[in-house]
Formats: C-alpha cells, structure tokens, sequence
C-alpha cells in the first residue's frame, strides 16, 4: 500500500568541517527559515568539528551550548510572560512574578508569544583565545520547555555556533530575572508578618512580600505583593510604611486561606516546618528546570 505524502522544506549547508555539502530540515516562519539543534545530530556535529571522546552516537554529550540555548529561549518566553502579568496585577514585581508549570502554555496562547524571539546569548572567549561578542539570535518560541532549540538558519548563525560548542556554558547567574529567595537579614525596623506571608525582598525602593500555596495539581504556586515606596512621597513615616506592609500581608494571607490545598498550620509547628520545606525544595527544583 502506498504510504502517504510527505513535504518537508530542505536547505544545504556548506562550510565548517564538512568536505561535502549536508542537507538540513528546516522550519520557515514568514520566509526566515530555522533548524532545530539536537544532540543526537551527528551530521552537524561534524559541521561544528565536534566529537564525543565517551560517546561516538551522542557526539554532542560533552557539550552543553544545547541546554543553555533551551535556557536562554525560556527565560525570553518568561520574560514576555512576566511583563503581560504585570499589566494583570499591577501590584506585582516583574522579577518575582512566579509562572506555574501548570498554566504556562495556557499563559504563552493569552499573552500572544510571536512565533519568532529574539534570544541574547552573551560574549565568551574560546579555549583558543577567541574573544565572541554578545549575540542576538532569532529562535522559535515554545509553549513547553523541554523542546530542542530551533534557530535561524543563516551563515552567521552557525559561524557563532562553531565558536560557541568549544565553549562550558554556565546556568549561575545565567539571568536577573532568577528567583530571589527571601533575605535571611530582614531589616530589623519592618514589622512581623502573620504566618505564612514572608518577606522576599526589601530595599529602599522596594518592599516585595509572597504566600506559598499548595494547587490542586500537588505542585507550589506563589503569590506577591509589592510595596514601591518611590510611590510615597519622601516624608512616608515609618507607622505609615508599617500599616502598608501589613495590609498586604491581610491580603496575602487571605490569599492562602482561599487557594491552598494542603494542611493550614500554625507558625512554628512540627508540619509546619516540614510543609515549609517541602515547598522550599520544590521551588530550587523549578529554578533549575532545563540546566541539567
């Protein structure tokens, strides 16, 4: 029986490493065409001049460009997605604002995600002395995380792709807008908040405050508050801050009551501690989703 028709668009690669021409599949968004990067790819492993000494049929195994391309793509889409939660709850802090895995391809189709982002990847230097300047690549967005990066296929493209898989990509402090974990030194003169509202970051321009919360999923959600004292004129009292601080604390707290779906305890209890640990845990693992 005859099997059905196929049509895939096909460009030809030349340069780099290869002695012959290689066909690439590709991907075209409004005339720009892409190729998707995967590990297994031994074709353009040979284009790149790249070799897996402990893995022959996964030449890309020592290399980690891949899993930071997926990174960097994600963290644009965050960054999008942030900024239409922003117009949402105008209260909210851009840099803590929390995207659940749960909602997040329903949050890509709301906020209208372009098909194609711009993705900075930052300069380097190469083991051979090699100095690459900042780079700004045109990638297709994704709802998922978990898909190979597919980028524009375009000679400069893969030029900075030769230089960039001789080069240990490093996921610290690979974007400002990684979660900040509540301060261990809350200053001494704001006032206590009623558990299990914590304070999450605090400076003189800004006061953010967040609930942790249990969803029906199982998973860990947060909700928070900011308090932008630029807002206040410079004669704000301290009473005035303090009775701020803690009307949105009531606000956070009532939160919780209403959308946590675990035990409420009290602060300070036995499962208290564990809860609090377990949500604490299950957080690290959201901020290093995709630097494995």
């Amino acid at each position: 029986m005859a099997k059905p028709f196929a049509v895939q668009h096909v460009l030809e690669l030349h340069g780099g490493h290869l002695n012959k021409p290689m066909k690439l599949a590709c991907e075209t968004v409004n005339g720009q065409h892409f190729t998707f990067l995967k590990k297994s790819d031994t074709g353009l492993a040979k284009a790149l001049g790249v070799q897996s000494k402990q893995s022959p049929r996964s030449p890309f195994a020592e290399c980690n460009l891949f899993d930071y391309l997926v990174h960097a793509r994600n963290e644009a889409v965050d960054g999008l997605i942030r900024s239409y939660l922003m117009k949402e709850d105008i209260m909210a802090d851009q840099v803590q604002i929390e995207i659940p895995a749960d909602r997040r391809t329903k949050l890509f189709e709301d906020c209208k995600i372009p098909q194609v982002i711009s993705v900075e990847m930052p300069g380097f230097v190469t083991p051979e002395g090699k100095r690459v300047e900042v780079k700004h690549i045109d990638m297709i967005a994704t709802p998922k995380r978990n898909v190979s990066p597919c980028v524009e296929a375009s000679p400069d493209v893969f030029e900075w792709l030769l230089h960039a898989c001789q080069h240990t990509w490093s996921f610290e402090n690979a974007t400002p807008n990684k979660r900040k974990w509540a301060s261990k030194d809350v200053p001494h003169d704001l006032p206590t908040l009623p558990y299990p509202v914590k304070y999450m970051h605090c400076d003189s321009k800004k006061i953010v405050l967040y609930v942790s919360f249990k969803t029906t999923a199982g998973g860990w959600s947060r909700k928070q508050k900011l308090l932008d004292t630029d807002l206040y004129t410079q004669d704000l009292t301290t009473q005035a801050r303090d009775d701020a601080i803690l009307g949105m604390a009531s606000i956070l707290k009532d939160y919780y009551k209403e959308n946590h779906h675990g035990k409420q305890h009290e602060e300070g209890g036995e499962h208290q501690q564990a809860e609090d640990a377990e949500e604490e845990e299950s957080a690290k693992e959201e901020d290093s989703e995709g630097e494995e």
